[in-house]
């Protein structure tokens, strides 16, 4: 079974965001290749934050498989086919492989004003192209957590043909924190893997049927 991972990035949910070229952060989340290319491409938040999508993105398909697997940034190596333009007023979309404690994970990076997301999966590239995905917003108070929850349930009733109210999305807590989520149709467990993200005001999920 091959596995989903997603995440979004709000590029102005934190003021922590401003200071993106700290050099101890930078030293402490990039692998030494990945700094030379930060480095050599102006240092731009853009990009750090690609890679850090990335590797989040990476784990987050990794722990479905691996429940003890680290989650230590620098144990995640990006490498991306070419790097997004800082300056470009359009969507660019940028594509990859991370390279992880376990199995490699195929990315594919989207940078657009404001925000930037990131999906993948895990063992075979060819897969990336089967990946559908949604992006939403949170609206002012309401909870990002049941909004992405609702905007994946909504994703997953138009790719099934099905009635949204009979999917229901489940996480449970363990020592790691929160598992990740299940998908349970008309009571019975699917065998989809979902992968849900929220920042700011962003939410997006990942859906790869199997």
């Amino acid at each position: 079974m091959h596995a989903v991972g997603n995440d979004i990035i709000d590029l102005a949910a934190s003021p922590d965001r401003e200071d993106y070229g700290h050099r101890r952060f930078v030293e402490r989340v990039l692998t030494a290749p990945e700094r030379h290319c930060y480095e050599s491409h102006g240092e731009t938040a853009i990009l750090l934050w690609s890679f850090w999508a990335a590797k989040e993105t990476a784990y987050k398909a990794m722990r479905k498989h691996h429940g003890d697997v680290s989650s230590a940034p620098r144990r995640y190596d990006v490498r991306l086919d070419h790097i997004p333009d800082a300056n470009a007023l359009h969507p660019q979309v940028a594509r990859g492989v991370v390279v992880t404690p376990r199995d490699p994970v195929f990315v594919c990076i989207t940078v657009q004003p404001g925000l930037i997301h990131c999906f993948g999966v895990s063992t075979d590239g060819m897969l990336l192209d089967s990946v559908i995905t949604g992006v939403g917003t949170v609206s002012d108070g309401a909870s990002d957590s049941l909004t992405v929850r609702e905007l994946a349930r909504q994703g997953l009733s138009s790719v099934l043909g099905s009635d949204p109210h009979c999917t229901d999305i489940v996480r449970v807590k363990d020592k790691r924190g929160l598992t990740p989520p299940a998908v349970f149709i008309r009571g019975r467990r699917s065998s989809i893997d979902l992968s849900l993200s929220h920042d700011g005001k962003y939410a997006a999920y990942a859906i790869l049927l199997q």
